[in-house]
């Protein structure tokens, strides 16, 4: 092994062990929740049934962590630009803080792969909420218009107001209508907008890249950045990956019929 190969790999390893530590705590309270849901409510479900959500549970924590990766791989290029540049910027009276060609690739980069991950994620997530309001999917692709008539089958209680209020949930916060297409904390469309750059990067690499972000700092200094519709990269990421969160808090706290701030603090364990 090359030495850069080392320093390389002890990031990368760094990067993970930080994030989890971070994410952890927003998963350990989903695990309490559906831990809860399931004793409660495991007499609506066969063996079979209760063995595919847990199974799928799983795999949403799982693409819910790599999302959470490539974004932090957006911040960490970002960050360093700042702590490189940002006061000598200052003391030299310039500007702008400007993209060198290999961060270019970096972002450019871990884009992609958050773009990747997060589709993926938004995928099984679907699925498992099918599987959730007993829909009867079993295999398959999943997309917008399936799941959509996947929760139409729903008819008998408990789960079709469930499945009702979960697709006007995804109507109007995941693949809504974002009047001002800025930055938002959360935007109305970000499932669209997922899935749009994705497929792009995937069947045809037409995203084109621009460098007209207004992000400023101290002194009014401007990070010269990778953006798309004027919004850097690493923001746009930022934004979807809080959309994704309230899949959790939200989406999946209705379904389950139970709140997330019951379970703050709640120290039981759960794996």
């Amino acid at each position: 092994m090359f030495e850069w190969q080392k320093e390389v790999r002890d990031g990368m390893l760094l990067m993970v062990s930080q994030n989890r530590e971070y994410i952890e705590a927003t998963h350990n309270i989903l695990r309490k929740i559906h831990k809860s849901y399931l004793s409660n409510n495991q007499h609506l479900y066969t063996e079979d049934e209760l063995s595919q959500i847990n199974h799928f549970f799983n795999s949403v924590i799982f693409k819910s962590f790599l999302t959470r990766l490539a974004i932090e791989q957006l911040q960490s290029v970002r960050h360093g630009r700042i702590n490189e540049s940002l006061w000598p910027a200052i003391e030299n009276n310039l500007y702008t803080l400007n993209c060198s060609d290999d961060e270019q690739v970096l972002v450019s980069f871990a884009l992609e792969s958050f773009l990747f991950e997060a589709r993926s994620f938004l995928d099984v997530y679907m699925v498992f909420v099918c599987l959730l309001l007993k829909t009867g999917f079993t295999k398959g692709y999943m997309t917008k218009s399936r799941f959509y008539d996947e929760l139409d089958k729903v008819n008998e209680p408990p789960f079709v107001e469930k499945a009702r209020w979960i697709k006007q949930y995804f109507d109007t916060n995941v693949f809504g209508f974002e009047e001002k297409q800025q930055k938002f904390i959360i935007r109305n469309d970000w499932g669209t907008l997922l899935r749009s750059l994705r497929d792009r990067i995937s069947h045809r690499d037409v995203i084109s890249l621009s460098f007209d972000s207004e992000e400023k700092f101290i002194a009014d200094i401007r990070l010269d950045w990778p953006t798309i519709n004027g919004i850097t990269y690493h923001s746009m990421a930022e934004t979807i990956g809080n959309g994704i969160h309230a899949l959790f808090y939200q989406g999946l706290c209705h379904i389950y019929e139970l709140k997330w701030d019951d379970f703050l603090g709640i120290t039981e364990n759960v794996s």
